[in-house]
């Protein structure tokens, strides 16, 4: 059986000659983590195969210890995102998962105040905004925020942090991701 090879080129518009693209890591072309976090927060579904069902609700600020991207899936859940701009090693699952014990001392409010800095709309509410995202204005409120899934994102990773996502994931049931 032959194996299928996908590749991306280069177009030159003049001559019409292909170049293939080389593949690289964002650390090698110098662009920063916040950029990355800005491209994902516009664009979803560089991340999420289905965008229209992710909100993104915050941004990390400079300094803050808080995971770079907070999202809501279509189900209520809360979606904490680090991301980092080439390697990603153990080290990062603890870094998320303490995320993810901070943001579990937060009530709805503190979620609501965080939301309304990210879009610019002291008057909006989160819960009402994301019951006209998802279509569905009978969501259960206590539904909402109550369920957390993890995502690091990196272009590469240590074997330590690969074993460590499939231990909490598969024995341990955690929704955590690479």
């Amino acid at each position: 059986m032959m194996s299928e090879v996908s590749m991306l080129y280069r177009v030159n518009l003049a001559t019409g000659e292909l170049s293939p693209l080389v593949s690289c890591n964002a650390e090698d072309i110098e662009v920063k983590e916040k950029r990355i976090e800005e491209w994902m927060a516009l664009q979803p579904n560089l991340l999420f195969t289905d965008d229209d069902a992710v909100m993104i609700i915050a941004q990390e600020f400079s300094g803050e210890l808080l995971a770079d991207m907070l999202a809501v899936d279509s189900q209520g859940n809360l979606i904490i995102i680090e991301i980092k701009r080439h390697w990603s090693d153990r080290n990062t699952v603890g870094q998320i998962l303490d995320y993810a014990a901070r943001l579990s001392a937060w009530d709805y409010e503190a979620f609501n105040k965080r939301w309304k800095i990210y879009n610019n709309n002291s008057a909006g509410d989160l819960f009402e905004d994301f019951k006209t995202f998802v279509e569905n204005p009978y969501f259960e409120r206590e539904d909402f925020l109550k369920t957390k899934r993890l995502f690091i994102l990196a272009s590469e990773a240590d074997e330590g942090l690969i074993r460590i996502i499939r231990w909490l994931r598969d024995e341990n049931n955690l929704p955590i991701d690479f």
